[in-house]
Order: structure tokens, then C-alpha cells, then sequence
């Protein structure tokens, strides 16, 4: 289907029409570049100012005027020279797979001459172009330092009837929605009939449900229901502005009980159902709470931690459709209510509603704490309102929309979203990750998932989850036949050349992506996505694949989610819109980042958002809303600590963030979030995070590997009957992660010293469960670098690679003592699951097993020699006398160690049992240093002088627990005698005291009276 080829958009990353028709590389696409043979381009742009006519433009011309005629035949010699370029390369599986997708050309070619006047007829390309081209905002004021942009959109018809009927409350929003939609569907959740178990083949039950249909509740019903959940919880002793937490997934209750909060003027405390005990410990003791509401699900947390929020006197649970609540176990005291006895209580309650006004607060939003413990931001009335005409404004929804719920509502994105579509008119159907799709994991085997029942047209997202559905698809096609490969690619080419001219490909939907979209259900048609960046790659793939529109929205909890959104007619990717008509965005110079206004090609700087929308502060954090909020000339503004660039249209794109940016050993600066969403694309990579230091040259990523991909490389490798957990151990599988890491990195157009020069793989997924992620899957980089270095720390391997590069110097007693003694440590963690026999720093020389996967054992070889070396070094201690190097590390080695009975290490291989002994030998230079006798003098003779060293001492493995700790050197030494069985004193022969006298005279001879100074010359002067 062809188009008039068009100028690139303003502020998109400009492309000439032989760069536009390659796909893009990077971001895991599954296209191939093309080769193009063209070096002159041509240009076409409609010139609205000349009559309708078109300007067709070259490499070296300003434009030539020309009309509709010429027009289609120049666009028919356009398509013609596209087809001319090699679609793909030589090196195709077969002549038949080449063969057919030169005849899919020739057929698409043919096709595309024949319906070009259609195409230009009934969908008018050069609209959608100049709607996406157009101008969003523009600058208000500016300064040396900052410049300040401001929305050019015009309110729509929800926001002017909003203002017309003074509705500047969350309390009147859901009235203004029964006055306009009384009788229309609202909230929807869907009925589980059941739940089975079913065996998986390998033995395991997981549990299932049946699932039926969804069941509605008008919003005339709703607004009874949220009315008479806030007057039960009025006659259970609340009062108007005392907080209420709720604690609870994403369900058609959690939208009725605050709703009816916000009819009685209760500040609504929301906490992300995935939070740690401590977290959610912190936010219900420093909100001062008395009533929790909460479900099912999450009640007994509740049994754990009611001890240590001792002010909160009653729990509110939202029943399970299929389970009864056991009351036992629960603290005495605590009041245990149902919400429908709530629901109950309020329907026969005469208190009358208690409305708030625009200043009171509506919420306390706990942040999912990124970087620590959770903040309490503090949102008014006015703050949430102002955003929600803002989200009207920009966002079209027709009449038939439905939108599926299932990110947290207790995060503010997903809060907004819903109530703009109960704003609107727009029907919600809730649904949970678990159950969404047909394979979801609790889905039944012949039960449809919640999308495929509700086939909703509009959803939210986060970036996460749009990374994990493109590398999906990515999967299944590779995991196709050859010949559907090519197709896919063919396809996928095909309908991003024509939709970046404006056109739309229904044909090849049909036939190629319709299965992809109905994945969803098939009638989605808009993604709205926020909570982190979202990879451009990533977008243009969703867009393509699934048949719809991606918006990207900017904000923070403190800026109410709003800043940035994008327009709908807006076909960029890698950019979050324009701003809000709630706030203006003013760009502020970060001098240290190097990032300034007067940048070139497009101004750059920190955004600093201000407006109605943003918040009043944090909870009791007086000192840290003074830091990060300030108000100028009576507007209220809020320090982001990201850093964007504002193109000509006026579009905002964030290209880094202060606290993510490293400076190198070299100079150099790294944006960690930037680096992060790149790589997140590569397929291997299921989550990344990157760590940089001053210190260091080069960045570190932390990967956890996509247990397939990892397993399809490692078999490239060789490497076979392996776990994924031992595969992610592998120095080769690292270092084979690495070089796609390098290779995606270069794709992606990313600098040298962004891409990480090493890797560490990482076998747990990152979850908001263990602390690593937030609730909104925003990494908490700290707490993942901190958790790698202990698992690395506290792992053999690292113990290993450690030992392995102490010195030669370094006595191998004194490292097999460092090695058992740490291994001792590791095996007491339970959490690291390791066996508690001795582990080894080796393979086994016969089967190459590695010892520290605990296949080997040790055993001890009993002493039978004298004690007396444990003797001369008790003397030493005893007489302060200094000790020589050999006899300060034989202290060292055995200290806190029992049965010291012999120096031979045996170790038995488990799998071929082959024995491997080590031997502790004392170095002839300790023998000199002791005696100070040279060793030309020592070597003569036939005994040693120390022969009552006991060479046969083996350090007994026990764990660490039963070991006698023993602080003092005499202490130790007095303990390894003590445990040696001392033999027989045997007199001296005749003949070895003559050999031991002139032993004494040859020394003699070589001491000079004058120049004794060690205590050894002085006493053998004396003789």
C-alpha cells in the first residue's frame, strides 16, 4: 500500500526515506537491515501555504513545486525503486525460502501500484502526518539559568463541563459521573466458580480456577455502595480526617471503600500490597491509624505484624469469592469486620455525608521507595482534580472503551487512569496478572483468561510488562519454521515503512498480526504507559505487532503522575509528550552535568514541574519537602532530578536522571538508566541493572539471563546437563552474556564506555516481594548491588577465585585454614542452602567434578610424632620474645581449631573417589630465620634441628558453632599441645652429643666476641 514519502517529524531523530525504510536494529527487533542502492533521496511535503500543492525536495535542492498528477506518478516511481533494494541477505536457509519472498515482493509491489489511489483517497496520510507533526507547546518565559513551556492543547468537553459544574473534589467527580452515565456498566469483576487442582507432568499440583463471566455494577449502584461504605465506617468510630489505610490488591472494592472515604472527608493512607512487614509496619505506624482495610489474601500478614502497630483497633477484609476467613491467631483487641458488614452498617446508618473541600487531603500515597524507606506524599483534593481534567484533555476515548485494571491502585498512575474513565463513561473491568491471558497461571486448561472474556480497547502498562510481551513475540517467532521467519520479517518491514508515512495496513493485520492482538482479547487499540522509561525499539515492536497505540505519559507521585503525556495523533517513539494543560515544564540548567538552555540542537536541563497538580509535601518530613519543593511568584513547584531535552515541537524526551549519572575513572559520564533501558531489550536479558564507580574504567551490569535464551546459548557452547542456576555460575556463559550484551550495545548506538565490561549473572528474579523492585518494577539499585555482593561474597566460588590469588608467599597452611574456616561460615546459612560438609577450591584432578558443589569429603590422618615444636613456641610466648614468620602464621592457621592432630588433608572425590592429600611443610628459609643459621650449615645435617615439629597436624572440620574460641596465642598453642600425645623422652646417645658439640664449635668459630648483638651469639659466646 503505498504513500507519498514525507520530511521526517520535528524533533524525531531526522531520517532521510532511504534510512526510514530500513528497520531499526536495535531493540531486539527481529528485522534484518536492508541494503538500499539509492544515493540521491527525494522528499515530499505539503505545502498548505501554495494552494494544496506539493514541494518535492532533494539532498541538493530547496524544492520544487508541482501538483496532484505528477505527484502519483512520482510516487509510483518511488515505490517502484523500493522494491529494486535487497530486502534481505544472500545468506537465506534455502532457495525455496528466497524464492518465495521475491514472489511475496513481486505480489506486494503489484498490490501496492493498484491500491495507492485508494489508500491516498480514504485515508488522507498527510493529516495524520501534520497532526503528529504539530506543535505541543511552547515557550512562555526564560531566563539565563531555566525557560519555561506550556501546553498549546485546548480543553476538551469532560474538562469544560467539569469547570462549568464547579467539580473540584474526588467526592463530586463520582456524582458529576452518576448525573452523565447513571444506568451505563462501571465496575466489573469476574466470577471464579471453582478452583482444582490439576497435576503437572512432573508430579507438581498447582491450583486453578474455573472462571465465569464478568459480573457489573452500574455507577448509579457503585455511588450507593461507596455512600454506604463511608457512613459504616463513620459508625465504627472514625472520624472525618482521621486516616484510614488501605493495604489490598487492585479489585472493584478497593475504588468503592475509597470513594466512600472521600465522601466523608477521610484521608485514604494506600500501600502497595507487595510491600515488605517493615514498610508496611512504617507507613501504618507513622500515619497513626486506628482501621486498616485490606483482603483476603493479605489478612495474615496481619497475624505477624499486629504486635508492632499497637493504635490500629480494627481490620477490614474484602472476602474471597470461594474461601471463609479463619479469626484465629489474630491479636486479642482488634476487631475483625467484613466489607459487606460494613457495606451493612452504613446502609442503616442517618449520618449524613461529610463533604471535603478542595484543600483538604484526599491521599496519602506511600512511594514504592527506590531509594529507601517509603515517603507518605501528601495529595489535596485540588491536586488530583486538576490532573484528571489534564488526562481528559489529551487522552480521546469513544463511547464503547473498556478499560482492563490490573496495575496497583495504590499507585497513583493507575489511580488517575480509572478515575478518568469513570469520568468518561468508561467501563472497568478488574483483573490480576495471574489471570489475565488464556496461559496465565491460574487459568484452567480450557478456561479463557479475564482479557480474552472482556476484550477490552484500552489498558495500562508499565514498561516491564511491554519488554517482556515484545520479547515474546520475539520467541515465537524464532521458535517458527524458516519460511515463517522470513514472512514475519517481510511483514514487519513492510507495515513500519507505510506507518511511518501515515498509513495504515489493515491487510497485513489481518493476515499476519491478528493472532499476536488477540492475545489481548483483539479490540485493543490504546497502551497507556508510565512509571519508567519505555525503550523506543520496545514501542515501535508494540505499535507493529499488536495493532495499536502506545502513549507515554511522564510524571511522579509528588507531581499528582502529572507532567508529560503524549498526544494521541503523536507517532513518534522514545519521547513522552508534551506537558500537561495542568502544569508547566521549566527547564533548568545542571551546570555539573554539563547540560544547559543554550544547547544545541535543542535546549537541555533539569525539568522542574510546577502547577496545581503538585503535591503540598511529604508526610511529617518537613526537611525533605523544603529540599525538593519551592514556590515562585505563588505557583507551587517540584524538583524532579531528571534531565530532558525539549525538541521543536515542543515534546519533551528524558535522555538522563541526576542520581543514575556516574562519572568514570576516566572522565567519562554514564547515564545507568539510559544504559538500563537499552540492554533491557536485548534478548537474553529478562532484567538488568548497571553499577559504575569513580574508581573504575568501566561499568558492571547485574543480568538476570532468560532461563531459554540462556539455555539455547549455552548449547551453541557446548555446554549441556546443566542447571540454569550452574549455567549462571559458568566464567564462560558470563562471558558469552557479555559479548551479546557488546553487540546489542553497538546496535542500540550506545558509547564505548556505556556498554558494561563485565557481567555477573544473576539466577533470582528481581520482585517487589524480595525488596529489589519497587511496586512499580522500578529498580532499587542499591539494595540489588548490596544483595549481589553479599550473595557473591558469601558464595565458594568467590572464596575460591579469592584464595587462588593470594601470594606465593603466603604458607599453604594459612590458606587452608582461611579457606575450611569460611566454608564452615557459609554452610550455617540456611538461605544459601549449602551442605555443611568441607568444600574445595579445586576440580577433581581425575573426573573434573568442582568440589564446591559439595561432591567431595575429608578425612584426618592421625599424629604420631613429638610435640616439642608446640613447646618451644610456648617458651617463646611466655619469655615476649619475637616470632618468626613461620611460627606466627602456625599460630594464625590454628587458631579456634580442635583435634589439631595432624598436617594431612585427605580429600575423597564422591564421584570416583579418588583421594587428594596435602601436605603442610615448613620452608627452609623459616629454618634460617629461626636459628639464624645459614643454610649452607644446615643442609649438612642429617636431622633437623626442629624434628619435633608435628608434621602430621590436620585442622578437624567442624562447623563454626562448635568450635571453643580461643583469643590469646598461648591459648591456642597450649590447646594443640594439650591434644598431641607426647612419646617417650629417648636420652641422647654418645655419639650424637659429640655431633651436637662440634655443631656448637663450628658455630663458635664463626661468631666475633665484639660484634655479639643477638641474644643466640651472645649466649654461644659465653660457652
Amino acid at each position: 500500500m503505498p504513500a507519498p514519502p514525507s520530511s521526517t517529524s520535528v524533533g524525531s531523530s531526522s531520517r532521510s526515506p532511504s534510512k526510514a525504510v530500513a528497520p531499526r536494529s536495535g531493540g531486539g527487533s527481529t528485522v534484518r537491515q536492508r541494503k538500499t542502492t539509492t544515493t540521491t533521496t527525494t522528499r515530499v511535503r505539503n505545502n498548505a501555504a501554495s494552494g494544496g500543492m506539493w514541494r518535492f525536495y532533494t539532498d541538493d535542492s530547496p524544492g520544487i513545486k508541482v501538483g496532484p498528477v505528477p505527484v502519483l506518478v512520482m510516487s509510483l516511481l518511488f515505490i517502484a525503486s523500493k522494491y529494486t533494494v535487497t530486502y534481505y541477505r544472500k545468506d537465506m536457509d534455502g532457495i525455496g525460502i528466497s524464492l518465495a519472498i521475491k514472489a511475496l515482493q513481486a505480489l506486494a509491489f503489484v498490490y501496492d501500484i493498484l491500491s495507492f489511489p485508494v489508500y491516498v483517497i480514504f485515508q488522507r496520510p498527510w493529516r495524520v502526518r501534520s497532526l503528529s507533526r504539530r506543535v505541543k507547546a511552547i515557550p512562555v518565559s526564560s531566563d539565563t539559568r531555566s525557560i519555561t513551556y506550556r501546553s498549546l492543547a485546548d480543553p476538551c468537553e469532560c474538562h469544560i463541563q467539569m469547570v462549568r459544574e464547579n467539580i473540584d473534589t474526588l467526592a463530586k467527580t463520582l456524582e458529576f459521573c452518576v448525573r452523565r452515565y447513571a444506568n451505563k456498566k462501571c465496575l466489573g469483576t469476574r466470577q471464579i466458580k471453582a478452583e482444582e487442582d490439576e497435576v503437572q507432568p512432573n508430579g507438581r499440583i498447582f491450583k486453578k480456577y474455573v472462571m465465569g463471566d464478568y459480573m457489573w455494577k452500574t455507577f448509579a449502584e457503585v455511588n450507593v455502595l461507596a455512600t454506604n461504605f463511608g457512613k459504616g465506617i463513620r459508625e465504627m468510630g472514625n472520624k472525618s480526617k482521621e486516616n484510614v489505610v488501605i493495604f489490598a490488591e487492585t479489585r472493584a472494592e478497593w475504588m468503592i471503600a475509597a470513594q466512600g472515604l472521600f465522601k466523608q472527608n477521610i484521608p485514604v493512607v494506600t500501600i502497595y500490597a507487595t510491600l515488605g512487614d517493615e514498610a508496611i509496619v512504617h507507613s501504618i505506624n507513622e500515619t497513626e491509624v486506628k482501621t486498616v482495610i485490606t483482603s483476603y489474601d493479605l489478612m495474615p500478614k496481619f497475624k505477624k505484624i499486629l504486635a508492632k502497630i499497637p493504635q490500629v483497633e480494627t481490620l477490614i477484609y474484602m472476602e474471597d469469592q470461594l474461601k471463609k476467613l479463619d479469626h484465629s491467631g489474630y491479636k486479642s483487641g482488634v476487631e475483625i469486620v467484613s466489607f459487606n458488614e460494613v457495606l451493612k452498617i452504613g446502609s442503616e446508618s442517618t449520618i449524613p455525608n461529610c463533604m471535603p473541600s478542595t484543600n483538604d487531603v484526599a491521599i496519602i500515597m506511600y512511594t514504592s521507595g527506590s531509594t529507601g524507606v517509603p515517603k507518605g506524599v501528601v495529595l489535596v483534593h485540588s491536586n488530583l482534580v486538576s490532573t484528571l481534567k489534564s488526562f481528559s484533555d489529551a487522552v480521546k476515548i469513544n463511547d464503547d472503551d473498556c478499560l482492563i485494571g490490573f496495575l496497583p491502585l495504590a499507585h497513583v498512575f493507575e489511580l488517575l487512569v480509572e478515575s478518568v474513565c469513570l469520568c468518561m463513561g468508561i467501563a472497568i473491568g478488574y483483573s490480576t496478572p495471574l489471570t489475565m491471558i488464556d496461559t496465565s497461571s491460574k487459568i484452567k486448561k480450557g478456561t479463557k483468561g479475564d482479557a480474552s472474556v472482556l476484550r477490552p480497547t484500552c489498558m495500562t502498562s508499565v514498561p516491564l510488562i511491554l519488554d517482556r510481551i515484545s520479547k515474546g513475540i520475539q520467541e515465537k517467532v524464532s521458535k517458527s519454521g524458516n519460511i515463517s521467519k522470513a514472512i514475519f520479517k517481510f511483514a514487519y518491514d513492510y507495515k513500519i515503512m507505510w506507518s511511518r508515512r501515515g498509513y495504515s495496513t489493515p491487510l497485513i493485520d489481518k493476515i499476519v498480526f491478528s493472532k499476536i492482538k488477540q492475545m489481548l482479547g483483539g479490540r485493543v487499540r490504546l497502551i497507556l504507559s508510565g512509571g519508567a522509561p519505555l525503550s523506543p525499539d520496545t514501542h515501535e515492536q508494540i505499535n507493529t505487532c499488536l495493532c495499536l497505540n502506545v502513549i507515554q505519559g511522564y510524571g511522579l507521585t509528588e507531581t499528582t503522575s502529572c507532567a508529560t503525556i503524549m498526544d494521541t495523533h503523536d507517532r513518534s517513539v522514545g519521547r513522552v509528550g508534551g506537558p500537561a494543560t495542568a502544569c508547566d515544564i521549566k527547564l533548568v540548567n545542571w551546570e555539573e552535568g554539563h547540560y544547559r538552555i543554550t544547547d544545541k540542537p535543542y535546549p537541555r536541563g533539569e525539568i522542574v514541574v510546577g502547577g496545581e497538580s503538585i503535591s503540598v509535601g511529604y508526610y511529617k518530613l518537613p526537611e525533605k519537602t523544603k529540599e525538593d519543593f519551592c514556590e515562585i511568584d505563588g505557583k507551587r513547584w517540584f524538583k524532579t532530578g531528571d534531565i530532558c531535552e525539549i525538541h521543536g515541537d515542543g515534546v519533551v524526551k528524558i535522555i538522563d536522571r541526576k542520581k543514575d549519572l556516574v562519572k568514570l575513572q576516566a572522565g567519562e559520564y554514564v547515564s545507568l538508566g539510559k544504559v538500563e533501558t537499552e540492554l533491557k531489550t536485548c534478548p537474553i536479558v529478562d532484567n538488568v541493572c548497571i553499577y559504575g564507580d569513580s574508581s573504575k574504567q568501566y561499568c558492571v551490569a547485574l543480568v538476570v539471563p532468560n532461563q531459554s535464551r540462556l539455555n539455547e546459548l549455552a548449547s551453541k557452547l557446548g555446554i549441556t546437563n546443566k542447571s540454569f542456576d550452574e549455567l549462571c555460575s559458568l566464567p564462560a556463559m558470563e562471558k558469552a552474556v557479555l559479548q551479546e550484551l557488546l553487540e546489542h550495545g553497538k546496535k542500540c548506538k550506545l558509547e564505548k564506555f556505556e556498554v558494561p565490561a563485565a557481567v555477573k549473572l544473576c539466577t533470582e528474579v528481581w520482585s517487589p516481594d524480595m525488596g529489589l523492585v519497587t511496586a512499580a518494577f522500578k529498580l532499587k539499585r542499591k539494595d540489588i548491588q548490596e544483595r549481589a555482593h553479599i550473595l557473591q561474597e558469601n558464595s565458594v566460588a568467590y572464596l575460591c577465585k579469592v584464595l587462588h590469588n593470594l601470594p606465593k608467599s603466603v604458607p599453604i597452611s594459612t590458606i587452608e585454614s582461611l579457606y575450611l574456616t569460611r566454608c564452615c561460615e557459609i554452610a550455617e546459612k540456611e538461605s544459601l542452602n549449602l551442605p555443611e560438609i568441607v568444600k574445595s577450591r579445586v576440580r577433581c584432578p581425575r573426573c573434573f567434578v568442582q568440589y564446591a558443589h559439595g561432591y567431595q569429603s575429608s578425612t584426618v590422618i592421625k599424629a604420631r610424632r613429638k610435640n616439642r615444636f608446640a613447646q618451644k613456641l610456648i617458651k617463646k610466648i611466655e619469655k615476649k620474645k619475637s616470632l618468626t614468620s613461620y611460627q606466627a602464621s602456625y599460630l594464625k592457621t590454628n587458631k579456634n581449631k580442635k583435634n589439631f592432630n595432624s598436617n594431612t588433608l585427605v580429600e575423597i572425590c564422591k564421584f570416583c573417589n579418588y583421594k587428594r592429600k596435602t601436605h603442610l611443610q615448613k620452608p627452609e628459609k623459616v629454618i634460617n630465620q629461626l636459628t639464624n643459621v645459614s643454610i649452607k650449615h644446615k643442609k649438612k645435617r642429617k636431622k633437623d634441628k626442629f624434628a619435633g615439629l608435628n608434621k602430621d597436624v590436620v585442622l578437624n572440620i567442624q562447623s563454626k558453632s562448635d568450635l571453643k574460641e580461643i583469643k590469646s596465642d598461648t591459648d591456642v598453642v597450649t590447646n594443640i599441645s594439650s591434644k598431641i600425645v607426647t612419646p617417650p623422652q629417648k636420652e641422647l646417645s654418645i655419639r650424637a652429643k659429640k655431633r651436637k658439640l662440634a655443631s656448637l664449635k663450628s658455630m663458635l668459630r664463626g661468631v666475633k666476641e665484639e660484634k655479639a648483638s643477638t641474644p643466640l651469639q651472645q649466649f654461644l659466646t659465653s660457652i
